[in-house]
């Protein structure tokens, strides 16, 4: 059985995953995005000792 504090982080993450749908948009690692993807987020959520973005995808897969 998952701990309470793994049970806070995906229900946290999955909050942030509906919201940045909500934006039109995806939830991203901040790890997979370059300095300049970064800039063009739509919004920043820390879970935890990670950061996502929330970035909409471009016709391509990349974020735009």
């Amino acid at each position: 059985m998952a701990s309470a504090r793994q049970w806070a982080h995906d229900l946290a993450l999955t909050a942030a995953r509906q919201a940045a749908a909500a934006l039109g948009g995806e939830l991203v690692p901040s790890e997979d995005l370059n300095w300049r993807q970064r800039q063009k987020t739509l919004g920043t959520v820390r879970i935890g000792r990670r950061v996502y973005h929330v970035v909409r995808r471009g016709v391509d897969g990349d974020p735009v």
